[in-house]
């Protein structure tokens, strides 16, 4: 049992301490407001050290102006330094938290958590920054912490007056189910949530922020912004070498496969490629998945008003077996149609399209109609026989093999996939 004299000299210790850890969140909170407060992060970080480009300047004071702010953006731009740096400046006020979250747990802890760590030795900043937690002695009212699940109920609880929720690879599926639960950790008034990703998909939550259908601020930042900014400057924390577009590759990590596919991609589609934009340019892609007709060519397809003009060339698909239908198509200049859909036996199939090939022919013999200039039928598998029994029958046939050697075997690997991209 201790004596009183301990008793005192141990409590007096403790007030002592306590005064110590006060007195350090003071100097702390005052070198914040001596630095421009927390209203101009740029100065604020610059002043502790930070190295920032122009991209990432921008994304700051967006985040200092705007409550919901969407940032999406090419690979090697620096996004998990200026996070960093981000979460620094939000903990110099008292009462904050930080909430570092992703589409996986592996990219949370490996990249931008990692990131966190990195900056917060090499800069000596105050704190413990362990695995999972970034916490702060003297001041418990203040933390960063990282949490991925699929789990809503697991972000319950996870409030304070000044929280910063910063959702990471946003494009990805976890968004589209945690933003009702996510939104409603930033209701109170000081609360930001950030939302940062290469925008690979047209659809989801990530999608429609990023088109402002709910609110938030968007900053969009280019790798080709990066890489100008970097011939000016130099080396840049936190940003991919982008000598060339073969190194910045390799840094983001691809392999040699990789990059030759990536450089023959620009060679051949250009900058518009679906894969180039949302990776390099931060833009959502023009169709998904890398599809070949957009929804935007499709609806300007449909929208067009053109005129049937010139003889008449007529595409038959042949149907294989079970519930498959037979599609008869009809081209007339820029204009086309289906003509019929028919299923059963080939041989009634034969009987009905050589009726209605009479048909055609009729009209345009006697009622100056458009000719039949020809027949295109898919002479694949089944279909074989259809082209040589219209043939018989005396119609211009044209037998089209879409797995056989395309006109350009340096492009495509078969008259399928050359005629999808001539048809577009």
């Amino acid at each position: 049992m201790s004596s009183p004299t301990e008793a005192l000299l141990d409590a007096e210790l403790g007030r002592a301490l306590l005064e110590a850890a006060q007195r350090a969140q003071e100097l702390e909170h005052q070198q914040g407001r001596d630095l421009g407060g927390w209203a101009d992060p740029v100065a604020w970080c610059r002043r502790d050290g930070a190295r920032l480009w122009e991209g990432q300047e921008r994304i700051l004071r967006a985040i200092a102006e705007h409550d919901r702010v969407a940032i999406p953006g090419g690979h090697g731009l620096g996004k998990g330094h200026v996070t960093a740096w981000l979460t620094r400046w939000w903990l110099a006020r008292p009462h904050s938290r930080v909430l570092l979250t992703g589409n996986t747990n592996s990219q949370v802890k490996q990249n931008t958590w990692h990131e966190l760590k990195v900056c917060h030795v090499m800069n000596g900043w105050p704190g413990v920054c362990m695995e999972e937690e970034w916490r702060f002695e003297h001041d418990p009212t203040r933390q960063a912490f990282r949490m991925t699940t699929d789990d809503g109920d697991a972000f319950q609880g996870k409030h304070a007056p000044n929280f910063l929720v910063v959702f990471d690879e946003s494009a990805g599926d976890r968004l589209d189910k945690l933003w009702p639960v996510v939104r409603t950790l930033i209701t109170k008034r000081g609360g930001k949530i950030i939302c940062i990703g290469n925008p690979t998909r047209r659809a989801g939550a990530f999608a429609k922020i990023i088109k402002g259908d709910w609110g938030f601020h968007v900053e969009r930042i280019s790798s080709v912004q990066a890489a100008e900014c970097q011939r000016r400057r130099g080396e840049i924390p936190g940003v991919t070498d982008w000598s060339t577009i073969e190194t910045w590759a390799r840094d983001c990590g691809y392999n040699r496969e990789g990059r030759k596919a990536l450089l023959k991609w620009i060679k051949t589609e250009g900058t518009q490629h679906d894969w180039f934009r949302p990776r390099v340019l931060g833009l959502v892609p023009l169709g998904e998945g890398g599809g070949l007709f957009t929804p935007e060519l499709l609806e300007s397809a449909c929208a067009r008003k053109v005129q049937a003009a010139g003889p008449l060339i007529i595409g038959i698909d042949v149907a294989r077996m079970g519930g498959d239908q037979t599609v008869v198509a009809v081209r007339r200049g820029q204009s086309a149609y289906f003509a019929m859909r028919i299923t059963g036996p080939h041989d009634r199939q034969l009987v009905r399209i050589g009726e209605w090939l009479t048909d055609l022919k009729r009209a345009h013999e006697q009622e100056n109609g458009p000719e039949i200039k020809i027949i295109r039928v898919d002479a694949t598998g089944e279909g074989s026989a259809m082209p040589d029994m219209l043939a018989a029958q005396g119609w211009p046939v044209k037998r089209v093999h879409f797995g056989g050697k395309p006109k350009r075997p340096d492009k495509f690997k078969n008259r399928r996939a050359e005629g999808y991209r001539r048809f577009r």
